[in-house]
């Protein structure tokens, strides 16, 4: 389970303390923090399995609970089998003999990921980072729907044929919170510059 779960967040790197005996890693290096460090070094593993940033999957599978989550990353074959855990009867899709498809990213920014995608049938479209509430995405500059995969990921359906692809970033709490700080920015100004305006006139009357 740990192992699928690390390579559906595209984890390609690991550092153990221990020796790793699981052949799905790769033994790369051995790291020692400073040059007088007096423990063993740490070890450097790549992960074989670990998945792209960002990939187009056509067979999905639908779980209704938590329980069925965990029995499907239990499997020792689940990522070989290209499989998508979905929660959504409207990504229910059977391919089980096509491979994952890759995805070109032409922009990737904290708010913005701009991506080009190409499949000769429908799929779905993944991204391995984490699920957010703010996230909105465009397919071809028509908004689409985010849908939560794998638990925590976040992906759209794809139609055939060539698609540029949008996601971005856009927070209501976070845009009312700048809204607040320049208001109260600015009232506080206007306070301070009437506090000394006023305080400036007595002191010029008593004198």
């Amino acid at each position: 389970s740990s192992q699928n779960i690390l390579s559906l967040a595209g984890v390609n790197y690991i550092v153990s303390a221990y020796k790793l005996t699981n052949t799905d890693f790769s033994f790369k290096a051995a790291i020692s923090p400073y040059p007088d460090f007096k423990f063993e070094p740490l070890l450097l593993y790549s992960n074989k399995q670990a998945r792209p940033p960002g990939y187009i999957v056509y067979n999905s599978k639908k779980m209704d609970t938590l329980e069925e989550f965990n029995t499907q990353l239990a499997g020792e074959n689940f990522l070989e089998s290209n499989t998508l855990l979905v929660e959504d009867d409207a990504l229910k899709i059977v391919n089980s003999n096509i491979k994952l498809s890759p995805v070109h990213f032409t922009s990737r920014k904290f708010n913005e990921v701009l991506l080009e995608t190409e499949s000769d049938i429908d799929g779905i479209l993944v991204l391995t980072d984490t699920n957010y509430p703010g996230w909105k995405a465009s397919v071809d500059k028509t908004p689409v729907k985010i849908y939560i995969v794998n638990l925590v990921q976040r992906g759209i359906l794809l139609t055939a044929g060539k698609h540029l692809v949008k996601f971005s970033f856009y927070s209501d709490a976070f845009e009312n919170g700048k809204k607040i700080t320049v208001i109260s920015w600015l009232i506080i100004s206007l306070v301070m510059f009437l506090s000394s305006s006023f305080f400036r006139r007595r002191d010029f009357g008593k004198n």
